[in-house]
């Protein structure tokens, strides 16, 4: 079944700036950063209440999860599941390790998502 959202337009830019890790950062690094009062991410002057301007936000959708009838999309309020749920671990997709992740069930709509909230991270990972 086709997702909640059209796809975006092919984008022809190139990433620019610092990537994003979803890992910590080298020591060196941020030391670095520091010493030029930079952000970690991107190449602007850090201050207090600064946002970098190209922030994205990243979803993965895991098809069929919670899609039997009957399924009214809570976890964890007594209802026993019998069916094994899958679980991904965005830090063991990327290799890091020593981080927590949590996974969740949230609603968009009516629709049931499965949300994965790593807790380990310096940015959200929803």
């Amino acid at each position: 079944s086709p997702g909640i959202l059209p796809l975006p337009p092919p984008s022809t830019k190139l990433p620019t700036g610092n990537p994003k890790f979803s890992k910590p950062l080298p020591s060196k690094y941020m030391d670095e950063r520091r010493l030029k009062n930079l952000c970690f991410w991107c190449d602007e002057k850090f201050v207090p209440g600064h946002k970098c301007k190209n922030r994205q936000l990243y979803m993965m959708e895991i098809k069929g999860f919670l899609e039997e009838e009957g399924n009214d999309g809570l976890a964890g309020c007594g209802n026993e599941d019998t069916n094994q749920q899958p679980e991904l671990s965005l830090h063991a997709l990327t290799g890091a390790m020593g981080h927590q992740t949590m996974q969740v069930v949230g609603m968009i709509g009516r629709r049931p998502m499965q949300v994965l909230i790593d807790s380990g991270s310096t940015h959200n990972f929803l």
